[in-house]
């Protein structure tokens, strides 16, 4: 759910292919002279990844009008009003 939302295509995918990464560690252990924990290693990585370039998807493409900025021909009537008033 962390890595694909409500998507199941792309659940289908990432479950593949962290199957092959782990599946793969072990052939690393025998061929390279690596730790299988490198497979973990590597999902976390994918993982930390995902989430920070949806961050800052969401951060970068966020509309400016989210904040709400005060007009000055508003503000400027509302104190001719209270002088008036």
């Amino acid at each position: 759910m962390l890595l694909v939302g409500l998507r199941p295509l792309f659940a289908i995918l990432v479950g593949f292919a962290f199957a092959v990464i782990l599946a793969g560690s072990t052939r690393l252990k025998v061929a390279l002279q690596l730790d299988q924990s490198l497979a973990g290693v590597l999902q976390g990585f994918i993982v930390l990844l995902v989430l920070l370039s949806n961050g800052l998807r969401q951060r970068f493409t966020s509309d400016s009008t989210s904040i709400e900025t005060p007009n000055p021909t508003t503000t400027v009537e509302i104190q001719r009003t209270q002088e008036h008033g």
